[in-house]
C-alpha cells in the first residue's frame, strides 16, 4: 500500500531505517495545522544491529520537541533487551502540567527509563496528589490553571509530608523574577521549554538522588502516616512563612490569599480555627513578639526595631508594646539587663 508522506519530518528517514516489521511497529501521532493525524510505517527490510535500532529509537524520541509529534513505539521481540540496554532510572515523578500534549512527552520519555508516571492537569491537582503519593520529584509548569506552580510549590514546603520532595518547574518563561519566585517558593531546580530529554532526564536523577541521601542522612524526622497534616495546615504554614519574611510591609489578606492559592475567606477561617485570631491581629501579635526578642537580645536602637517591624514612628510602636506587655520598649529591655524580666 502507498506510504503516507509527511514532508520536512525528519522522523521519517529515523522510522524508516530502523529494524524488519516482523519485530517492530510503528504509529505517529503528529499535529499537523492544529489536527492530530496518525501516520504507520513498514520499516525497510535490511536487518540492523540491535544496538543501532535502540539508538535510532531514542534519536527519534529527542526530536518530540522540535517536531511536535508524539512517537509511540511498541516493541514485541526486542522489548526486554531495549528496557534492559536503556532502562537507569528509578523512582516515582510526578509530572504536574496542564498540557496534554507535554504530559504525554515527559510521560512517555521517562518511563522508557524505568521510572513510575503520575500526572497532575494544575497545582492544587498536583498538591492533592503528591501528599497521597509522595513522589521522589516533581516536574511542574509554572503557568497553570486554578493554580499555578509558584502556590503549589509553597503549600508542597509547607507540609511536613512533601516539604522535602524536590520541585523542578518547566516553563517557558525566560524571566529572571519567574525563576527567582520560583526558587524562593522552595524549587531546586529550572528547565526551559522546549526541553531536551537528556537535560530532564540528568537533573531527574542527580536530584532524585540528593534527596534520597538527604532522607538517609536525617533518619527519624520524616513524618508518621498517623499524623495526616490537612491541607489547612499546609495553608496556615505557608502563610506564616510568607508574613515572616514581610512583617514591616506584609501583603493584604487578599493578596496573602492568592499567593498561596486560596481565597480571603477561606484564609480567614483557617487562621480564626487554628490560630484563634485573624490574620491582621497575627500581623500585630508577630511584629510585637519579634521585637521583644530583639529588644532583649540586641542593642540595636529601639527607634529602628520599631521601623524594622512596622512601626516607623517610635510613639506608635511605645504604644502598641505597652498595650501588648504593660511596659514600654525602654523599660522592658532595662528589665531584661537587670535581670528582673526573663
Amino acid at each position: 500500500s502507498r506510504q503516507p508522506r509527511h514532508p520536512g519530518n525528519p522522523g521519517t528517514s529515523l522510522a524508516r531505517s530502523l529494524y524488519g516489521p516482523q519485530y517492530m511497529t510503528f504509529d505517529v501521532a503528529a499535529n499537523t495545522f492544529g489536527a492530530w493525524k496518525t501516520y504507520s510505517w513498514r520499516p525497510r527490510q535490511s536487518p540492523i544491529p540491535l544496538e543501532s535500532a535502540a539508538s535510532s529509537i531514542l534519536r527519534l524520541r529527542r526530536y518530540i520537541p522540535w517536531i511536535a509529534c508524539r512517537l509511540d513505539v511498541k516493541l514485541s521481540k526486542f522489548q526486554n533487551t531495549l528496557n534492559t540496554t536503556h532502562q537507569c532510572g528509578s523512582g516515582r515523578i510526578l509530572v504536574v502540567e496542564d498540557s496534554r500534549d507535554d504530559q504525554a512527552l515527559l510521560v512517555n520519555h521517562l518511563s522508557h527509563y524505568g521510572f513510575r508516571l503520575f500526572v497532575a492537569s494544575d497545582g492544587r491537582d498536583g498538591y492533592h496528589k503528591a501528599t497521597g503519593l509522595l513522589p521522589d520529584l516533581i516536574l511542574m509548569d509554572l503557568r497553570m490553571p486554578v493554580m499555578d506552580g509558584i502556590q503549589a510549590c509553597r503549600l508542597l514546603q509547607a507540609d511536613e509530608r512533601t516539604k522535602s520532595i524536590p520541585v523542578i518547574f518547566i516553563t517557558a518563561s525566560n524571566a529572571v523574577e519567574d525563576r527567582v519566585a520560583g526558587l524562593n517558593a522552595g524549587a531546586v531546580d529550572y528547565i526551559g521549554k522546549p526541553f531536551d530529554f537528556d537535560e530532564v532526564l540528568a537533573r531527574a536523577h542527580i536530584h532524585i538522588r540528593l534527596a534520597r541521601r538527604q532522607r538517609d542522612a536525617t533518619t527519624g524526622t520524616l513524618p508518621s502516616s498517623a499524623s495526616k497534616p490537612s491541607e489547612e495546615d499546609a495553608l496556615l504554614a505557608a502563610a506564616t512563612a510568607m508574613l515572616a519574611d514581610c512583617l514591616d510591609a506584609p501583603p493584604s489578606t487578599a493578596e496573602l490569599a492568592a499567593a498561596i492559592g486560596t481565597h480571603e475567606k477561606r484564609l480567614l477561617d483557617v487562621f480564626r480555627s487554628r490560630v484563634g485570631m485573624s490574620v491582621s491581629g497575627f500581623i500585630r501579635e508577630e511584629r510585637l513578639r519579634r521585637a521583644r526578642e530583639m529588644l532583649a537580645e540586641t542593642g540595636m536602637e529601639i527607634q529602628s526595631i520599631g521601623a524594622l517591624f512596622g512601626y516607623p514612628n517610635a510613639a506608635n510602636f511605645s504604644t502598641a508594646f505597652r498595650e501588648r506587655f504593660g511596659m514600654s520598649p525602654r523599660d522592658y529591655r532595662q528589665g531584661v539587663r537587670a535581670g528582673k524580666i526573663t
